[in-house]
């Protein structure tokens, strides 16, 4: 392992910043350009490694569950799991695909599905209306942490073919409402 620090995009841009000569101060500045520059071969070459601790990291978390799963229906459902992509790095097609790789060792080339994140009703900017489908990378761990409790059901067998829901508990209270529309919100996100 290379790092000694957690890899992610800040490592990304930083390496992209130095490819492309750009001040060592500056990396941030290169913050949504991602996608074009990770075209560059040697751009994707030079990130390459901090892509393959990314990786590592997601497959010591995986290798790290699949003991705690005692039900053979678990198993297969861990095995061929889905990928929920949040913060920048999963805006970037060329870091999602690489990352997409199954954690299975001798499966590498076998792409595991990911779920798009979804636009919720109920999230507002401060002005402007509802928040963009496409910031949702940014804002959906604030936006789920606004339901302070959900009933998560393991899979059981019996139940395999008929995939429950997750229930979402109301909201205690709501904290900011859109003088606009009246409709309230949980996250004031102004621009």
């Amino acid at each position: 392992m290379r790092c000694a620090h957690p890899s992610g995009m800040d490592s990304i841009d930083r390496e992209l910043a130095k490819l492309r000569g750009v001040d060592a101060e500056r990396w941030s500045s290169l913050r949504g350009r991602e996608q074009n520059l990770l075209s560059e071969e040697r751009c994707l070459l030079g990130c390459e490694e901090i892509l393959a601790d990314i990786h590592a990291a997601y497959r010591r978390a995986w290798s790290s569950a699949l003991p705690t799963l005692r039900e053979k229906t678990e198993i297969e459902q861990w095995s061929d799991h889905k990928i929920i992509f949040i913060g920048g790095g999963g805006t970037v097609s060329t870091i999602r695909d690489r990352l997409r790789r199954s954690p299975i060792q001798g499966r590498a080339a076998q792409l595991q599905s990911w779920v798009p994140l979804t636009q919720p009703p109920d999230l507002y900017r401060g002005r402007g209306g509802l928040v963009a489908a496409s910031e949702m990378a940014f804002l959906s761990i604030a936006h789920g942490l606004s339901y302070p409790e959900a009933a998560i059901v393991a899979p059981s067998q019996k139940d395999r073919s008929t995939a429950r829901p997750i229930q979402f508990a109301e909201p205690r209270k709501s904290r900011w409402e859109d003088p606009e529309s009246g409709k309230w919100s949980y996250l004031d996100w102004d621009t």
